[in-house]
């Protein structure tokens, strides 16, 4: 199941880029890169209902530790300026190696240079909102069986 979620969060983040780009795409946005049929996040996190938005946020959150090379797309240079896109946010982690997402990822992927949609993309960050999303939480998130071999 969780490859079936990987697997969508690279055709969604091929899709941003492609869309941001102008590179000529499938779909005519993200919103249309339809995620698994499945449940395994709702299995995951405990959480029900999980919007098209909150899928790509944990997903993007996972990637470091489940797919990093997915996320190298965030290394490319832009030309202009002789370093990487101040847009993609991120970070290059020190001891990871690989591109660390931050919200501003988050933004970029789910708001390319929409400003409408990059208010609403904040407004999921806000302390309040994370604050009340943790300690919702019925269950730890897990990637992997817990101790025992249960699935959580």
């Amino acid at each position: 199941m969780m490859t079936a979620h990987i697997d969508w969060f690279n055709r969604l983040l091929t899709a941003s880029i492609q869309i941001y780009f102008q590179q000529g795409c499938e779909y005519p946005s993200i919103s249309k890169v339809i995620p698994p049929a499945d449940s395994w996040l709702e299995e995951v996190t405990g959480w029900e209902d999980i919007t098209f938005e909150e899928q790509v946020v944990i997903l993007l959150a996972l990637m470091p530790h489940t797919c990093p090379q997915t996320l190298d797309i965030f290394f490319v240079q832009n030309k202009n300026f002789d370093r990487q896109y101040t847009e993609f946010g991120g970070w290059k982690g020190l001891s990871h190696g690989g591109f660390l997402p931050t919200g501003e990822t988050a933004s970029f992927i789910l708001a390319g240079e929409g400003m409408e949609k990059k208010k609403t993309v904040v407004c999921k960050f806000n302390l309040e909102v994370q604050l009340r999303s943790v300690f919702s939480m019925k269950k730890p998130l897990r990637v992997c069986p817990a101790a025992g071999g249960h699935s959580p």
